[in-house]
């Protein structure tokens, strides 16, 4: 709170007075800029954050952060697992994909083979008849 000793009350009211005012009123216009300004400052300071506000602020900040670390941490692990996961299947599909690659390569071999037999056979026959 602001004090007398921080505005010099008599200085104004010696001001006042020799400006005309009568000394007794001008002490106590003295006293209200006193009380006006003390008024300004209190409420002003109402508005200041205190030191321990202000630490104890920070401290809930620094929890919730703590928080949101555990959080992402334990988000980060299980998108660790969701990828390894996923990693997995895309091994064994490409398992699946060379395996079934395999199997298209063998009957289109097997096919080819078979053709060529036909053909042959064929041929053959028709050797057979012209001869």
């Amino acid at each position: 709170m602001l004090s007398n000793h921080m505005i010099n009350t008599l200085s104004i009211a010696r001001r006042l007075s020799e400006s005309g005012i009568d000394r007794k009123q001008a002490e106590v216009y003295a006293e209200a800029i006193v009380d006006a300004v003390a008024d300004a400052f209190s409420q002003q300071g109402k508005d200041l954050a205190t030191k321990d506000f202000v630490y104890n602020q920070i401290n809930i900040v620094r929890g919730e952060i703590k928080d949101l670390r555990a959080d992402v941490n334990t988000e980060t692990g299980a998108i660790r697992v969701e990828i390894e996961s996923v990693r997995v299947e895309l091994s064994d599909l490409r398992g699946e994909m060379n395996a079934t690659e395999t199997r298209i390569i063998r009957w289109i071999v097997g096919v080819g083979i078979a053709l060529g037999g036909i053909v042959a056979a064929g041929i053959s026959a028709l050797v057979s008849v012209l001869v």
